[in-house]
């Protein structure tokens, strides 16, 4: 089988579906919080539970996008489970020594998915058995939409999972023997969330001068809580791992649709 990166409109509409789908089966189905981005870090004892509806809905999305090339579909399939399966044990079982790499997991895994489908659905001119975004437009308008749906439900979900194994790793993130309110922890990952998708649409819009109002804004919301020196560094981690990870993500948005629209 030659390998080939997507380049004609159908091969683009099927990869961005892929991704979209990927998005949505680890961060959108079944229990989505990991070990690393739980408050109170209590393994799971039947971590295989969470992957089924995932592996699922990977399995039957995936020969209906690729269904009309067979072989391309079950080695997309074979992929598609052994990554999930990876990711949903390191999330549910969390070793002490997978706890501090949780960042690593989350990006790699899902970036191993991004190249590996793109390598797979390669050159293919067929259309996908069904498209997603049935809407009346072109094709690679589609595609940038999917992108976009994907890219933004990452930053809701899959930046979440990112900033928290990263605040677990510098030794930010409250643990059984710290006090925490839940409320506010639950809040905190919300206004993360908001942030990430204005920061995102700002960076992919070119306003670069409202990234450093946007920032100020809410160090000046917090300005009172910042004195407590645990709460600053929980603050200033989180927000810089969250900013990266919104810029990335703008800069990404910006080129699908310079591209695709």
């Amino acid at each position: 089988m030659t390998i080939h990166w997507p380049a004609n409109d159908a091969a683009i509409l099927i990869w961005s579906q892929l991704l979209l789908l990927w998005v949505l089966a680890l961060y959108y189905v079944g229990r989505t919080e990991s070990v690393w981005a739980r408050v109170h870090l209590t393994p799971s004892t039947s971590w295989w539970t969470p992957a089924i509806p995932r592996l699922a809905l990977l399995v039957v999305a995936t020969a209906l996008l690729l269904g009309h090339r067979w072989g391309r579909a079950t080695l997309m399939i074979a992929i598609a489970w052994a990554l999930a399966l990876l990711l949903t044990y390191a999330r549910e079982r969390g070793r002490e020594k997978w706890r501090d790499r949780g960042a690593e997991i989350e990006l790699g895994l899902t970036g191993a998915y991004v190249l590996l489908s793109a390598l797979i659905v390669g050159e293919t001119v067929s259309r996908p058995l069904v498209v997603l975004l049935a809407l009346p437009m072109s094709e690679r308008r589609i595609a940038a939409l999917c992108f976009a749906a994907a890219i933004a439900g990452f930053l809701v979900r899959g930046a979440t999972q990112v900033v928290r194994a990263v605040l677990n790793k510098a030794g930010s993130l409250p643990t059984k023997a710290t006090a925490v309110d839940e409320v506010e922890y639950n809040r905190g990952r919300l206004i993360g969330s908001i942030e990430r998708l204005l920061l995102a649409g700002v960076v992919a819009a070119g306003s670069y001068a409202a990234l450093g109002f946007l920032v100020a804004a809410k160090g000046l919301v917090r300005s009172e809580d910042l004195k407590r020196h645990d709460f600053a560094e929980y603050f200033l981690i989180g927000t810089l791992a969250s900013t990266a990870i919104a810029m990335i993500a703008g800069g990404l948005l910006r080129l699908v649709f310079v591209s695709l629209w």
